[in-house]
């Protein structure tokens, strides 16, 4: 994947999670955080940019916190009483 496509991919995962979170479905707000923080990870892995994947670093954690926030405010009771079906374990290890 080309740096310019991981950039346009995650933004727009990004874009659909604030909408989703402006909306308070946060479950779909979630899953868009964790798809754009995953393509972030991914893509800054092999860019070749020092400063780019420096900059992306700083989002990623934005992010990563931002999705956290939601989790613990809104999912989190959720998942114990099995009402959800995130995956939280698998894909955030």
């Amino acid at each position: 994947m080309a740096k310019k496509d991981y950039l346009l991919d995650a933004a727009q995962q990004i874009r659909m999670a604030l909408d989703r979170e402006v909306n308070e479905d946060y479950e779909e707000a979630f899953s868009y955080y964790k798809n754009g923080v995953d393509l972030l990870l991914n893509g800054a892995q092999v860019d070749p940019n020092k400063e780019s994947r420096e900059a992306v670093k700083q989002k990623t954690t934005q992010y990563l916190k931002r999705a956290e926030e939601i989790f613990i405010s809104y999912l989190q009771d959720n998942m114990s009483k099995g009402s959800t079906h995130l995956g939280v374990g698998d894909e955030c290890a």
